[in-house]
């Protein structure tokens, strides 16, 4: 062969391996870019163990895929399961909304306001308590919206039962007969799913001012006499109860064996969720916690009026905080941002690392439900009766200096 004939091989060689790099380069590239969304959020912060936090949600700038139009306020967030979104509304009905298009798949109407909680769903059914004009617990067929049984819990307690379900049993809470002693708010019970019967039950003091929340072995319940309690999931037994200052303005969070709770005094606690011992606190001398926390690595995200704060777990500090125009109800968080509503009607979409803002959204009423991030889409129940979904938009083709918050302060 030629020395010609060799120079031109190995040309051929060089941009044969170039080629092929560039596609293995473009193949990395778009596998990095492959979002990992999570396609449900089956029940109120996500899980029973009430983390609000997903990998990846959709990135600024959004636009609006749909909106879906009721006839009463929505003030609590729509569950999400198999490419429909649950959601009730003041109107008195409950519905279920197609993902892809915004499309009404059905609609049942119920009494006296429909829901007051976020559905449940679980195995194929939708459960929620309300008042009608009792306080009961009912059970709907996800598939078609009908119900299936309601089982009433009372009439005293001035709050709808919270229901949580795994595959054994489905707990709640009742009122207390007139036989119990004055200070006991409310019977905790759990029912067997398939024929609704007690299985077992357990007084506490006070009501659950908010919702309740699972951890593997317990069933975890902050009521309104500043105590939580933990109970064993299988026999209702009170395994560790504990006091805090103040009310709790949070569901449990619960992760690898800790319990975090966050108090209208501005306190957060981490709690052992075996012994109930006080891992540590943490207050906020000028705070009072307002709504449910979120999770994201190694950082808890906390509403507290017009303020949002992003704590560090692992140092115990604060790192950022944001002020609002009006009151920021729930916040949820991905690995890099954070997604919280207002009464201003604007979804915030910030970095969670520094806290700016990158993207704000309006709607046509107040926002009064923590957003829901699953199937690529950014759900947000508004005030003026419409379920907005929020995706991404076109990337700009020129990216400018991160923006700046001035109202941020460590």
């Amino acid at each position: 062969m030629g020395s010609q004939a060799r120079d031109r091989q190995t040309k051929v060689g060089r941009y044969l391996s170039l080629g092929f790099m560039g596609l293995v380069s473009m193949i990395l590239l778009s596998c990095a870019l492959q979002r990992q969304y999570n396609a449900d959020w089956p029940t109120l912060q996500r899980n029973s163990a009430r983390q609000a936090d997903v990998i990846d949600a959709p990135v600024p700038p959004l636009i609006e895929k749909w909106r879906f139009e009721t006839q009463g306020r929505l003030v609590y967030p729509p569950v999400v399961k198999d490419g429909r979104a649950y959601v009730g509304s003041r109107d008195g009905s409950l519905y279920a909304v197609n993902l892809a298009d915004g499309s009404k798949l059905w609609e049942t109407p119920l009494e006296q306001g429909g829901l007051f909680s976020s559905p449940t769903w679980f195995q194929g059914l939708l459960y929620g308590g309300k008042w009608a004009p009792f306080y009961a617990v009912y059970a709907f067929d996800a598939a078609t919206g009908e119900e299936q049984w309601r089982k009433e819990t009372g009439d005293l307690v001035n709050r709808p039962p919270w229901v949580l379900v795994d595959e054994e049993r489905i707990y709640t809470h009742i009122d207390p007969d007139r036989n119990q002693p004055e200070e006991i708010g409310v019977i905790m019970q759990a029912w067997d799913p398939k024929t609704q019967e007690k299985i077992w039950q357990q007084p506490v003091l006070g009501v659950p001012a908010v919702a309740t929340a699972l951890s593997p072995t317990h069933l975890l319940v902050a009521t309104d006499e500043e105590m939580i309690y933990a109970l064993d999931r299988a026999t209702g037994e009170i395994v560790w109860k504990a006091a805090i200052a103040g009310s709790s303005a949070s569901a449990p969070l619960v992760k690898d064996g800790t319990i975090y709770l966050a108090s209208k005094t501005g306190f957060i606690y981490a709690l052992d969720d075996k012994t109930g011992e006080l891992k540590w606190r943490y207050q906020y001398p000028d705070a009072s916690f307002s709504g449910d926390l979120a999770l994201s690595g190694d950082s808890l995200v906390l509403p507290a009026g017009q303020f949002l704060y992003r704590f560090g777990l692992r140092d115990r500090e604060p790192i950022w905080r944001f002020r609002a125009p009006k009151l920021i109800t729930g916040a949820v968080a991905s690995r890099d941002l954070v997604y919280f509503g207002c009464e201003n009607h604007q979804l915030y979409v910030a970095d969670l690392e520094k806290g700016f803002i990158k993207g704000m959204y309006r709607t046509g009423g107040d926002i009064l439900a923590t957003p829901v991030l699953a199937a690529g889409l950014v759900l947000v129940s508004s005030a003026d009766g419409f379920l907005y979904a929020f995706e991404e938009g076109p990337r700009p083709k020129q990216t400018s200096a991160p923006g700046r918050n001035w109202q941020n302060r460590r």
